[in-house]
């Protein structure tokens, strides 16, 4: 029988130590939320509100819940809101989804910070960010009211309360 024996112990390597990976920065919902792309997105969506028409484009149905429940979903008339909040059509705006008074001016305000320089961008991205659980907070009840808001409105047109653009609401 052979013995198998070990080389000498000055010959032997160390173990290899692990060098550990560099902590990942988490990236927040707010930095999700204001990349490049999607201040781009915003830009290019503000602009196409000018060149809606503020009663829609005729025979045209954006919304896919609506197309196949009959129903209006939560964000049914925001296009034709932002259409009419640019021409000052307020009261009509209103009509077409209150919403559209936070979300539109949230939009346009990111579609203006994807024409700022880079540097002023990051300053704007970095003051959100100090103050970015107020408003995740604040997100959080929009979103509620939001569903509420929208369920009210499809339970309202369903039991024939009311149609889809009388705003029960006034």
């Amino acid at each position: 029988m052979i013995a198998m024996t070990e080389p000498p112990l000055a010959t032997q390597s160390p173990p290899a130590q692990e060098i550990p990976a560099p902590p990942v920065a988490r990236r927040t919902w707010l930095d999700r939320a204001l990349t490049d792309i999607h201040l781009r997105a915003s830009a290019v969506l503000t602009v196409a509100l000018f060149f809606m028409p503020p009663d829609g484009v005729p025979g045209v149905d954006l919304c896919m819940f609506k197309n196949s429940t009959g129903l209006p979903c939560p964000g049914c008339g925001l296009t034709r809101c932002g259409s009419n909040l640019v021409r000052g059509n307020f009261a009509r705006a209103f009509n077409y989804n209150p919403f559209g008074f936070v979300i539109i001016p949230v939009m346009a305000g990111m579609g203006v910070m994807a024409v700022l320089p880079r540097r002023w961008r990051d300053g704007v991205r970095r003051f959100l960010k100090a103050h970015s659980t107020a408003y995740h907070r604040a997100l959080i009840v929009f979103t509620i009211a939001f569903v509420l808001f929208g369920l009210i409105r499809s339970v309202s047109v369903s039991v024939r309360w009311s149609s889809f653009f009388t705003a029960i609401w006034l």
